[in-house]
């Protein structure tokens, strides 16, 4: 399966039940929290591969930090948006 963009992945994944949002999916600008899935058969093992993969590269963490910082910069309502969710780390 060839997937074109990655809310294409997302989706795809959402829909063979890997993860699961916290609420359906609406358009527009509309964050959801996606986890991975209660009854997905590997979770354990997929956690524990996640885990270890931000612990070998920690340079992950600086990554998704400059992207908080990029929506803070560029996109001030996204930002109010995360914070009124609970979803901003910083």
């Amino acid at each position: 399966m060839v997937l074109s963009s990655a809310s294409s992945r997302w989706r795809w994944l959402e829909d063979e039940c890997v993860i699961q949002g916290d609420r359906p999916r609406r358009p527009g600008f509309n964050v959801r929290v996606v986890t991975i899935a209660e009854h997905f058969p590997a979770r354990a093992e997929l956690e524990a591969l996640l885990r270890a993969y931000v612990e070998a590269w920690p340079n992950t963490a600086t990554a998704v930090r400059r992207g908080f910082e990029k929506i803070a910069r560029e996109r001030p309502q996204g930002k109010a948006h995360l914070v009124k969710r609970g979803l901003w780390p910083y």
